[in-house]
């Protein structure tokens, strides 16, 4: 007997390369979910037509509005740092479908945890030439 899972679902996100050709969704492609909810909205359309009929005309369904709520865990995929926007989390592709811009970015956003004493960034000093009498020096490191 098969059991079907309600809490819990899979969200497989793609981004389409060329408009209007879907995009391939594989195996890599899938979000863990909790407590998924879909639904749509049809606008329904009604014709009210002057006609020498007295018999109803059908309604006729516009657009439909599809909505789907989600819980998840928002974290990355260990790449995030890496600068490439391929590397970037699966979650970023739901983002971008709500509309938001991915940007490559290289740098570490945290660094730690340092010990007692540790220096985030590490200087160093070096003095090319020096005369002592008045006290001028030129370096050779970027402050």
């Amino acid at each position: 007997m098969t059991v079907l899972l309600t809490r819990k679902s899979v969200v497989q996100a793609a981004i389409e390369t060329t408009y209007k050709t879907p995009a391939s969704v594989g195996v890599n492609d899938g979000l863990l979910v909790n407590n998924p909810m879909f639904s749509i909205r049809p606008n329904v359309l009604e014709r009210n037509f002057v006609r020498n009929d007295l018999s109803q005309m059908s309604i006729i369904i516009g657009r439909k509005i599809a909505t789907m709520e989600f819980e998840t865990e928002l974290r990355g995929n260990g790449l995030e740092n890496s600068g490439r926007i391929s590397d970037a989390p699966i979650i970023a592709r739901l983002f971008q479908g709500c509309g938001y811009a991915l940007s490559g970015f290289r740098s570490p956003t945290t660094l730690g945890p340092f010990g007692v004493g540790d220096e985030a960034n590490n200087v160093g000093w070096a003095v090319s030439s020096g005369v002592k009498a008045t006290q001028t020096f030129t370096s050779t490191a970027n402050f």
